[in-house]
């Protein structure tokens, strides 16, 4: 996995600790219509959970909203290339 303060590249069978108890990992899929997809794996303050995302989905992990801004097409070869790219969705300040 890698990240910057504001995005997190998961990588494929690679789950990574994101601090504080935080982990994610994921793997490619296609969902049931045949799409592209991502099959993440979260543990966080929430408990663990598998979740399938696509594209634009957004997801809650480690106390921020997270956009999936990428889902990666599985690259026979490619090794433990990325699966999905996760930006940060910024808290809306109060007015």
């Amino acid at each position: 996995m890698s990240f910057e303060s504001s995005s997190i590249t998961v990588h494929l069978a690679i789950p990574s600790d994101w601090g504080f108890g935080n982990i994610i990992g994921g793997k490619h899929l296609a969902d049931a219509d045949g799409a592209r997809a991502a099959r993440l794996f979260l543990k966080d303050r929430d408990g663990e959970r598998h979740l399938t995302v696509h594209e634009g989905d957004r997801i809650e992990f480690a106390g921020q909203s997270w956009s999936v801004t990428t889902v990666y097409e599985s690259v026979a070869g490619a090794g433990r290339g990325p699966v999905a790219t996760l930006t940060e969705i910024p808290p809306v300040a109060n007015a």
